[in-house]
């Protein structure tokens, strides 16, 4: 399916290269046309070879990193060129109606608004992408014991490790941070690998094992190896079992539809943690590890008890009620904000929001409580704008 999309966006990408081409270069130098031409073929032959190259190509991490980089330059090139020519269209349609024949200084601004795009789309890639931004989240609740009052979660979502290659450096500022702020317990909402265990490389290993407080995890999507294109090469069966194997050698506790108690003083509450669910849209691989059981994970849980499901998806926010009347918390990710938002004090908009009733932050509904992880890393592009790799820090106060 992504491929295909892809395809068509390059097809697509023809269109300004045309429209720029008559409109701005029809009296410059042969020199200049060729060169427009050079470079619209190069960004858009590239775009279209490794698409189709793609299932291929992701198996390996350094492939991947390269495919995911030459995405990057297409959309760079696509979206400034369609900044561009949005203003030669107006300039058009005012010429149309107008005896004003000229109208340079819109083209002008449209060569603005193309840097400008460049710019935000090169800072999304570099600082955008690798910074850590910490957020500080306190949710009340009057069924909160007591003794768990300031209980603090750290939450992190969505790593994708494989598309890092050797680069540990947020992993790094992750663990650090983590360390520093000492919370009571760590969250890992899903997604840690892009494709396959063998990402999660001795490296990143001994770097989350540093992490201090005891940490809870998930399966998401990603980490169930229904994206190996190659299943010969590598068995999505074993892909899964190594990962969770991996993960509780860093001392992990891996929640595959079950929960655990924390304790408190003389007080208790459940932690129940969904594997993803298996909807067999995806690539129609099946790794026969997917599959969320909600009623076995919070199986102990009782009306009077404070209750956090961890699930990758928040889709499944509205299904906990079913099997707990009263749930309290559920931490998800899943959605990257489509990796683009815009935040205005309490507005904001992503794209997300067109696949997603809830894609970011926090959400109540009837008491319950769902907070939406941002994610640390990236699929498709190396790009994040508006929503920096995000480290949750939740406190839990009685009301």
């Amino acid at each position: 399916m992504i491929v295909i999309m892809f395809i068509i966006l390059g097809i697509l990408a023809i269109i300004p290269e045309i429209l720029i081409y008559r409109t701005l270069l029809k009296s410059r130098s042969k020199r200049a046309k060729r060169l427009y031409i050079a470079q619209a073929i190069t960004v858009n032959l590239l775009m279209i070879i490794f698409m189709l190259f793609y299932a291929v190509m992701i198996v390996n991490p350094t492939f991947m990193g390269v495919v995911t980089w030459v995405i990057l330059l297409f959309f760079i090139s696509f979206f400034s060129k369609f900044a561009l020519l949005f203003f030669l269209v107006v300039r058009w349609f005012i010429r149309l109606f107008s005896k004003r024949r000229e109208l340079k200084s819109l083209i002008y601004v449209g060569y603005c608004a193309a840097v400008l795009v460049v710019c935000v789309m090169l800072y999304g890639a570099t600082f955008g992408r690798t910074s850590l931004d910490v957020r500080y989240v306190e949710i009340q609740s009057d069924r909160l014991p007591q003794s768990f009052d300031g209980f603090r979660i750290a939450q992190f979502s969505d790593v994708h490790i494989g598309n890092y290659g050797g680069w540990t450096g947020l992993i790094e500022k992750l663990v650090t941070t983590i360390n520093e702020i000492k919370p009571d317990i760590v969250v890992q909402s899903g997604d840690l690998v892009n494709i396959h265990s063998e990402e999660l490389s001795d490296e990143f290993i001994r770097l989350f094992s540093q992490i201090e407080p005891q940490l809870y995890s998930v399966l998401g999507n990603h980490d169930l190896a229904y994206y190996i294109a190659d299943t010969l090469k590598i068995n999505p069966s074993r892909s899964v079992a190594s990962l969770v194997q991996k993960q509780q050698s860093m001392g992990w506790s891996v929640l595959q539809n079950r929960g655990e108690w924390l304790y408190r003083g003389v007080d208790s509450i459940l932690i129940g943690g969904v594997t993803f669910a298996n909807n067999h849209h995806h690539n129609g691989y099946n790794s026969n590890a997917g599959g969320s059981n909600m009623g076995e994970a919070l199986r102990e849980a009782n009306d009077g008890q404070y209750t956090i499901l961890v699930a990758h998806s928040p889709n499944q926010f509205d299904s906990v009620s079913l099997y707990v009347p009263q749930s309290d918390l559920t931490l998800s990710g899943h959605t990257h904000t489509m990796q683009f938002k815009l935040s205005v004090g309490s507005w904001q908009w992503s794209p997300a929001q067109w696949a997603y009733e809830r894609y970011s932050g926090l959400y109540e509904k009837q008491g319950r409580h769902l907070y939406i992880n941002d994610g640390l890393g990236y699929v498709v592009f190396p790009l994040r704008i508006g929503t920096r790799p995000e480290l949750t820090i939740l406190t839990l106060r009685k009301k």
